[in-house]
Order: C-alpha cells, then sequence, then structure tokens
C-alpha cells in the first residue's frame, strides 16, 4: 500500500493534468456570445473523499469562482457506485464531461471507448 504522500504527489499530478484536459473540453462547447445566455456546465464525478477529495472540491470551487461563463458541477460518490454509473452513462448517452479515475485501474476502458482522449478535440479549431 502506497503512503498518503505518496498518493497525494500522484492526485496533485493528476489533478493538473484532469485540470487541463477539463480546459480543453470546455473550449470545444464555446458558443457566440450572442447565444451565452448562461454560463455553459460541465458535469463532473469524482469518487475522492476525506482529504484528497476536499483538495479537489476547493480546487473546482476556486475554477468556478474565476470562470463565471464556465462552471463545474460535482458529483461525488462511491468507487463502486462510480464505475456502474459511468458504464451506465456512456451506454445510454448521459455521462458526465470527465471524470476521476486512478491510471491503470480502467485500462480496459480505452480500449472499449468509455475513456476518450481529448487531443483531437483541443486540436481542432473552435469557430466563434
Amino acid at each position: 500500500m502506497q503512503s498518503l504522500s505518496t498518493c497525494l504527489r500522484w492526485a496533485r499530478r493528476g489533478l493538473a493534468s484532469i485540470a487541463l484536459s477539463t480546459l480543453l473540453a470546455a473550449a470545444t462547447l464555446i458558443q457566440p456570445a450572442s447565444a451565452q445566455n448562461a454560463p455553459i456546465v460541465l458535469n463532473h464525478w469524482s469518487y475522492l473523499t476525506a482529504s484528497d477529495g476536499d483538495v479537489w472540491a476547493r480546487i473546482i470551487d476556486e475554477f468556478n469562482r474565476s470562470n463565471s461563463d464556465i462552471q463545474i458541477k460535482m458529483t461525488v460518490m462511491t468507487h463502486d457506485e462510480y464505475n456502474t454509473k459511468a458504464l451506465a452513462g456512456v451506454a445510454t448517452g448521459q455521462a458526465p464531461d470527465f471524470g476521476w479515475d486512478t491510471g491503470g485501474l480502467q485500462t480496459h476502458w480505452i480500449k472499449d471507448g468509455v475513456i476518450v482522449r481529448l487531443d483531437d478535440l483541443a486540436s481542432r479549431p473552435v469557430s466563434i
């Protein structure tokens, strides 16, 4: 079992990656100013709890305070519930815009198309 400091170090690395992915995903959703009556809401599912969950919640709160045009709605659930709901969400078209998972635990989700890279989406020009 890894120490808490090792887990937090990996979590911080993952947070930066996820935060960037969130911003890139949001960029693909930008609409012309005339069409924006409300902020874009990105749905995020997480199973992080305890201190990791608190840190992640503070990061999302700060993002929301700093970005009135894009807001992240975080839903926290147990890890088992997350796995079940994520697969059901993909199957029904109701998956979150982004989620949290530990690298390596769900590698089969990549092959199955549950998890997708955002690189191609981020490289597309956005028309405004």
